[in-house]
């Protein structure tokens, strides 16, 4: 695996309240980690929840055994009780939470865990995107009950309005998502705040993807063309690749 991660605190917000973390070498018993979290919560909260998850969920995997779904999902446990305690004890930080993608790839298999609304992206060898999480939103429920338009979501006043984060109550819903990938094809993963797809819709995220340019010029033009397009909110992106025989048994 190869990854670049990226990210900036927008053209409006004051502050990045944004994490992330992308690792392309072996971690505990994952053979990587690639991991985007967005604060929410007061002027402090959001930076601090964002950070505060990821560190608890690194420092979990380190001493994890097990099967690499089950690891994700209780080390955002653990990241959620960090989250809700330290929230609980300082009143200033009080609501603090974060969304969390975490992402591991483990031979075939992509294993996502998914809270909130930043998102998964897969592309596929036809140059095809393929949102893997599904946002937990107001406007995404809005969308599933057919209230409201693909068009209309998208610019939807309230599509920042989250139904669940990490560190905003004793217990976390987690999403688990397992994809069976070919191995003998190219493979490519975004994981993003929604800062960026708030900017940037998903054919251009999938075009610029595809530009015949390192995958770091592609991420900076990626964060370059969310910014130009008003850059409202804190932007977080990893690209991930894995090259054609990208599995250890080719």
């Amino acid at each position: 695996m190869i990854s670049y991660g990226i990210s900036h605190k927008g053209l409006v917000r004051s502050e990045n309240q944004d994490a992330y973390i992308n690792i392309d070498t072996p971690i505990g018993e994952l053979d990587n980690i690639y991991i985007v979290a967005d604060g929410m919560g007061g002027h402090k909260g959001g930076a601090i929840a964002s950070k505060m998850a990821i560190d608890t969920l690194i420092e979990f995997i380190r001493d994890a055994k097990g099967k690499p779904e089950n690891i994700l999902e209780e080390g955002i446990i653990a990241s959620n009780e960090a989250v809700y305690n330290a929230s609980v004890e300082d009143g200033s930080l009080h609501g603090m939470g974060t969304t969390m993608d975490v992402v591991t790839i483990k031979d075939d298999h992509i294993h996502i865990a998914h809270v909130g609304d930043s998102r998964v992206y897969y592309m596929n060898l036809d140059k095809q995107i393929e949102q893997l999480s599904k946002d937990h939103s107001y406007v995404q429920e809005l969308l599933d009950s057919g209230a409201i338009t693909e068009e209309e979501a998208y610019n939807h006043p309230n599509k920042n309005r989250i139904t669940r984060a990490v560190g905003v109550d004793t217990s976390v819903e987690i999403d688990m998502i397992n994809i069976k990938v070919n191995k003998k094809l190219q493979l490519k993963l975004l994981v993003c705040s929604d800062g960026l797809t708030n900017m940037l819709k998903d054919e251009e995220i999938q075009s610029i993807t595809y530009e015949d340019m390192d995958i770091r010029t592609r991420c900076e033009l990626m964060m370059k063309k969310s910014l130009e397009n008003g850059g409202t909110d804190n932007v977080s992106i990893i690209l991930v690749e894995g090259e054609k025989g990208w599995w250890k048994d080719a």
